[in-house]
Formats: C-alpha cells, structure tokens, sequence
C-alpha cells in the first residue's frame, strides 16, 4: 500500500518530473500561474459572458480531504496569491500586464526579466538575506522556446531543458542534471506523437538516461478536452509493458476542469477537485 500511495502522489503532483537532484524546495510554481491566466484567457475567448477563476484545489486521498489550496486574485482577474498548509506565494506584475515581476514564498524571491518583444528572459531566485539560490535564462527561435538554463550556486549543479519542434509543434523534451563536482549526470527524454488531436499529443514516451524507455503516456480526448491518460510502465526484468494505472479527467459545461483522478487496476484512490468562481 505504502508503494502504491507514493505512485500516487507521484502520478497527482508531476508524473513527469525528475529528480531534485539540487535540493530545491517546491517553490518554484511557474506552470500554475502560467496554467491559471491561460485557462482564464481561454475562458474570454470561448464565452465574454462567463469568465471563471480557479479559487481552490481540494486534494483526497480514498475519499479523505488531505489538503487545499487556495487561490487569490486582483480586481484584473491576475492570481496575486496561493495558500496551502505547505506555505504560501505572492505575485506581483509589471504594471497592468499579465507579465509576473516578483514571485515570493515563505523561503525565496523570484524575479522575472523579459525581453523587446515580451518573452521571459531570466529568472533569478534569491533567499531574503539576498545569497542566490538559482539563476534560469531562456533561448527561444521566435516565438518557441528551444532551452532553460538553470544554475544552483550552493549544491553547483546545472539543470538543462531542451526542446524540439515540427512545424511548430513540440515533438521531444529533454532534461539533464549535472553535479558540477561529481560530473555525474542524469537526464531523461519525452518524446511526442499526435493523432486526431493534431495540436495536442496522443503519447508521450519517457526515456531514462535517454535512451532507456520507462514509461508510455497514452492520451485520450472528447470534443478536444482530455478524458483520461494511460500510464503504461516499462519492466525491465520481463521486457513487458505493463498497463495499470490511469488518470481520469472530468469537466463542467463551460469545459472547466472539475476532477482529476487517479486509479490503480481499475480502483481510485485520489482525486484533486477543481472549485471555481465567475470572475465579474
């Protein structure tokens, strides 16, 4: 059981995430804001009359309430903060553009410096007696971003991203972590491939150390929302794939993400629910 809850949390809070190989703390929660101004921007296009903000997340564990997550907002519709037991962040913007300037938490300040033509250019993480903690810069070709770039001083560690695109759409990632003084290196790749979707994956392929194949994401979607992934496991003692875990994903009807559950051998043990808020 204990194996299938850490599966499990693995599976809710970053299925495809490596290693912290420089012991970072979970502060860096770029994708959330990103995830949250998209959905609400989304939102605007697809209906002016409904515009909704993610206000909280509620996280169960066979049907047991275990956490929340709180999210707060400004009167531009902008998420300026989140609460949880596990601590907190605050954003602010530059001006009265979607653009973040500083991103604080209960341990470090990330500040955010962007190009000409608006593309986020550095970011830089800070602890409050001002020591850096990590440096990221971004490579882009046009509007895609080809690298990250980050830097941790204290454990000198680097962490590279890289990506790859066919007409314009993203066909591998690939991660790689070094310790600087040991040399030793990990890294990882995802391949993309596109069905009926054409501008969403249908699978996704993880290979450890590249080369290796670990794991196989099987996507499947309904009038273009994603229902349900597949997690297919690679064993290496038998050479077999192995199917036995999945996502599933639920919506309301104005196509916001309601549900997420995890499922083992067709039984599920955790569920994050979605609760949202008309923005006026």
């Amino acid at each position: 059981m204990k194996i299938i809850i850490i599966c499990l949390m693995l599976m809710l809070f970053g299925c495809n995430a490596q290693p912290n190989t420089s012991n970072q703390p979970n502060t860096q929660n770029n994708s959330t804001i990103e995830t949250i101004n998209e959905t609400v921007n989304q939102t605007i296009e697809e209906d002016e009359e409904k515009v909704f903000l993610l206000i909280e997340e509620q996280y169960y564990v066979n049907g047991i309430l275990n956490d929340n997550l709180y999210f707060h907002y400004d009167d531009l519709g902008r998420l300026i903060a989140e609460d949880s037991y596990a601590g907190n962040l605050e954003y602010t913007y530059i001006g009265d553009t979607d653009k973040v300037r500083l991103m604080m938490s209960d341990w470090i300040i990330y500040s955010y410096e962007y190009d000409n033509l608006g593309r986020l250019k550095s970011m830089i993480g800070t602890y409050e007696e001002g020591e850096v903690y990590s440096e990221t810069k971004y490579k882009y070709h046009g509007d895609l971003i080809i690298e990250e770039y980050s830097y941790y001083p204290f454990s000198n560690s680097t962490e590279i991203v890289s990506y790859k695109y066919e007409d314009g759409l993203l066909i591998s990632k690939n991660y790689e972590s070094i310790m600087n003084d040991t040399y030793d290196v990990y890294s990882s790749l995802e391949v993309y491939s596109y069905g009926g979707e054409i501008e969403k994956p249908a699978t996704i392929e993880v290979y450890y150390l590249g080369y290796l194949l670990s794991n196989i994401y099987r996507h499947h979607y309904k009038n273009g929302l994603l229902i349900k992934k597949e997690i297919i496991d690679f064993d290496y003692d038998t050479g077999n794939l192995s199917y036995y875990s999945y996502l599933e994903y639920e919506y309301d009807e104005y196509g916001n993400l309601i549900s997420e559950k995890y499922c083992y051998e067709g039984e599920c043990f955790s569920e994050i629910k979605y609760i949202y808020e008309e923005f006026k």
